[in-house]
């Protein structure tokens, strides 16, 4: 110590310049330019994050910005597959809307539609995948029973 004093107190220039330079660590880095267009598709997604591994690698984007647009990107491929599931969904049930609509006005009032379905039929679940879905299918008793065996 020179004359009781701490090294940065007898030093002020170096007190300084030692400041700025653990304040850069702080300072907020340069902003990286990633078009992002407003109805992306998954080969939009796709070359968003290549981009970003390349920017990754060249150290134009820290880490911790990679590892935010990685979560960011899979919430965006949920999200579009629940939009795609969705609009399918809204397709079928209208096809099925149309058909059902068809076949009523196809019979003639007090006959039975095509439609109904016969008595000895009853709906089975069956567990797809995981079981986290379930699926209702009618499952009729006639048809599990080998061509072989006479039917009643």
């Amino acid at each position: 110590m020179e004359g009781g004093l701490c090294f940065l107190h007898a030093n002020p220039e170096s007190a300084k310049t030692l400041g700025q330079l653990g304040g850069q660590k702080n300072r907020r880095p340069p902003v990286v330019d990633l078009e992002i267009p407003e109805k992306m598709t998954l080969a939009d997604l796709s070359r968003l994050n290549a981009h970003a591994m390349h920017l990754l690698v060249s150290d134009k984007l820290k880490p911790h910005a990679a590892t935010a647009l990685a979560q960011l990107s899979n919430a965006q491929v949920r999200v579009m597959q629940a939009l795609e599931l969705e609009a399918r969904l809204k397709a079928l049930e209208a096809q099925v809307a149309g058909e059902q609509s068809n076949a009523r006005s196809d019979s003639q009032p007090g006959e039975a539609s095509e439609v109904a379905t016969d008595d000895h039929e009853e709906p089975t679940e069956i567990v797809a995948g995981d079981g986290s879905e379930l699926a209702k299918e009618a499952f009729n008793e006639d048809d599990a029973k080998p061509d072989s065996e006479p039917q009643h």
